[in-house]
C-alpha cells in the first residue's frame, strides 16, 4: 500500500509523493506506464492532423511533407524510446492517425467519403469505426516516411550506437551497454528481469533491436551517417518482406 511507504526527508523538507509528474516536457507516472504522456501526444496530434485537414487541398507534396514532420512526428519523436515502448495498440491508434491524414491528402474522394459514412454509423449504430483499406506502406514511401513503430526501432537502435560509440557523452548510460563473449558477432549482453517496467524501458529494447540488427551495421569502423542509412534500409527491407495487406 501507498500509504505505508516511508516518508521521504531532504534538508529537513517531507519530499511531496505524487502519482504524476512532468519532466523535460515528459509526463512520468508512479509505474512508468506513460499513458498521461501517450494521451498528451495523441491529444497533439489529433489537433495537428485536424489542422492539416483542412488546409491540405492547397499544399503540394514537398510542403505537405515538411509540416507532417513538423506538427506530428515531433511531437512523437520527442523522448520517444523514453515513453514509446507501449502497446501494440497505443502504437497502432498513434498511426491511424497518420494514416487517415494521408489517406484523405493522396486520395481525398474516397477516404472523405469513408470517413463520412463510418462516423455517421458508429454514432448512430453504435459499429466500430474502420479504417479505410489502403497500401499506407506505399503512401509512407512516397512521403519518405517511416512508421510509428519503425521510428520506434530506429531512434532504439540510436540509442543502442550512441551508448556503445560513443560512451563519454553519457557514461551512467553507456556502462549498460556492455559488449558479449562474441567479438564477431558484437551482441550486446541482455540482462533479464521479470518486471514488465524493465522490459520496457529504454536500455532494455535498445538491446533487443541492437542485437537484431545485421553484422554490417556492427561494425566498430561504422559512422552515424553510414548507421543510419544502413538502420533505414534494414527497416524498409523488413516492412516490404513482413507487411501484410488487409
Amino acid at each position: 500500500m501507498e500509504d505505508d511507504l516511508p516518508q521521504i526527508i531532504c534538508g529537513g523538507e517531507i519530499i511531496e509523493r505524487v502519482n504524476e509528474f512532468k519532466y523535460l516536457g515528459v509526463y512520468f507516472d508512479s509505474h512508468f506506464t506513460f499513458q498521461r504522456h501517450f494521451e498528451h501526444v495523441l491529444a497533439k496530434i489529433s489537433s495537428s492532423v485536424g489542422c492539416l485537414l483542412k488546409i491540405k487541398r492547397y499544399l503540394n507534396l514537398h510542403l505537405f511533407k515538411v509540416l507532417v514532420n513538423s506538427f506530428i512526428y515531433s511531437h512523437i519523436d520527442y523522448c520517444f524510446p523514453v515513453w514509446g515502448n507501449l502497446s501494440d495498440t497505443h502504437i497502432q491508434t498513434l498511426q491511424n492517425k497518420i494514416n487517415s491524414l494521408l489517406g484523405s491528402y493522396f486520395y481525398p474522394h474516397i477516404c472523405n467519403k469513408f470517413q463520412k459514412y463510418n462516423k455517421i454509423a458508429h454514432f448512430y449504430e453504435n459499429t466500430h469505426y474502420k479504417q479505410i483499406s489502403l497500401n499506407y506502406p506505399d503512401l509512407w514511401e512516397r512521403c519518405n516516411l517511416l512508421s510509428v513503430s519503425e521510428r520506434l526501432k530506429y531512434f532504439n537502435s540510436m540509442t543502442a550506437f550512441s551508448a556503445i560509440r560513443f560512451p563519454a557523452r553519457v557514461p551512467e548510460i553507456s556502462e549498460l551497454f556492455k559488449i558479449g563473449n562474441s567479438a564477431r558477432s558484437q551482441n550486446l549482453i541482455l540482462m533479464e528481469h521479470e518486471a514488465e517496467i524493465f522490459k520496457n524501458s529504454a536500455f532494455y529494447q535498445a538491446v533487443l533491436i541492437w542485437n537484431s540488427l545485421n553484422p554490417e551495421a556492427k561494425q566498430s569502423d561504422n559512422s552515424l551517417r553510414k548507421f543510419k542509412n544502413i538502420v533505414d534500409n534494414w527497416l524498409i527491407l523488413k516492412r516490404d518482406s513482413e507487411f501484410v495487406h488487409d
